[in-house]
């Protein structure tokens, strides 16, 4: 909402009010912060990835880490929210670019839960966590 500004400076974030430049939080990590975005639906919520290969998710109004991801093989140098704030990606030194689900396991675009799965009469994976989707009769995936 262009409310929130974003500074990364070393293994902080600090969040401030665009329009008065007051200090609105400060978040410590446990490495160097290259990126940093704020859910733009529900701005109480924070990703950050950095030089430890890791995608964090905060919640900012009580500074609480809720998530933490082992997402790539080099340093992360951008994170961004998707507009609607139900995925957001992040893109490392190691050449990709990873997709992320705010709520994890709703159903969202090609995802969908493991119940839905279930209820749809969906194949499942050898673990049976996510389905499988299968281009064509084969069942070659």
């Amino acid at each position: 909402d262009g409310k929130i500004l974003l500074a990364c400076v070393g293994n902080k974030v600090a969040l401030f009010n665009s329009e008065s430049l007051e200090t609105i939080n400060e978040l410590t990590f446990p490495c160097n912060i290259y990126s940093a975005a704020v859910n733009p639906t529900d701005p109480s919520y924070l990703v950050a990835g950095g030089e430890d290969y890791l995608v964090y998710k905060y919640d900012i109004d009580a500074a609480h880490q809720l998530d933490v991801a082992k997402a790539h093989f080099g340093s992360i140098h951008c994170v961004r929210y998707c507009p609607d704030g139900e995925l957001y990606a992040s893109a490392s030194e190691d050449g990709t670019v990873r997709l992320w689900q705010h709520n994890v396991g709703s159903t969202y675009g090609l995802w969908c839960s493991v119940d839905d799965a279930l209820l749809n009469g969906d194949s499942l994976t050898p673990n049976n966590n996510f389905p499988l989707l299968l281009e064509d009769d084969s069942n070659e995936f």
